[in-house]
């Protein structure tokens, strides 16, 4: 007997079993990574899913180029997070902080300087395909993450985080 392929079920319901389960990963509830994997049919629409919206922390940036460069068509939306583990002070998102040695606020200037260069350095290398909204947000220690979430523009939806990821708004 030969092995199921899902091409036995109409398009349509194919079409809506795909559509729920895009739904539940983006308010959580699955992984499009795992759904990816079933054929490749799944693989070419949660590929697309999984890349339009990209979240990267200043830690992943290096090493999410060689994954994201080849997916450079799929990718649509990409919010840099970088946040500052060093500095706890509610006067950080103004770029200086008085509570900490003008030295500290300097390496703390120079990490973000860093890896929005590096991130240019990386879309610079991309062929110019469509849009791509771009959000960086630079934010302390203290704040929680409902505040830094970035406001999305009209049409735009929470990011997809990429796989392999540790908690919410870490990658």
């Amino acid at each position: 007997m030969a092995k199921p392929t899902g091409r036995e079920i109409p398009r349509e319901i194919r079409s809506n079993i795909m559509d729920m389960l895009i739904e539940d990963a983006e308010s959580g509830k699955c992984s499009l990574a795992n759904c990816a994997t079933v054929c490749q049919e799944w693989q070419t629409v949660f590929e697309a899913a999984n890349f339009a919206r990209i979240e990267l922390t200043q830690e992943r940036l290096r090493e999410s180029e060689g994954i994201l460069h080849p997916r450079r068509r799929l990718v649509k939306y990409i919010w840099l997070f970088i946040q500052e583990t060093s500095c706890d002070c509610p006067f950080f998102h103004i770029g200086y902080c008085p509570s900490i040695a003008e030295e500290e606020n300097l390496a703390i200037n120079l990490v973000v300087h860093d890896t929005i260069n590096l991130l240019s350095l990386q879309l610079s290398n991309w062929e110019p395909i469509g849009d791509l909204q771009l959000d960086i947000s630079v934010h302390s220690n203290d704040q929680p993450v409902e505040r830094v979430t970035p406001k999305l523009r009209t049409g735009s939806q929470p990011p997809i985080r990429l796989p392999g990821q540790q908690g919410p708004y870490v990658y």
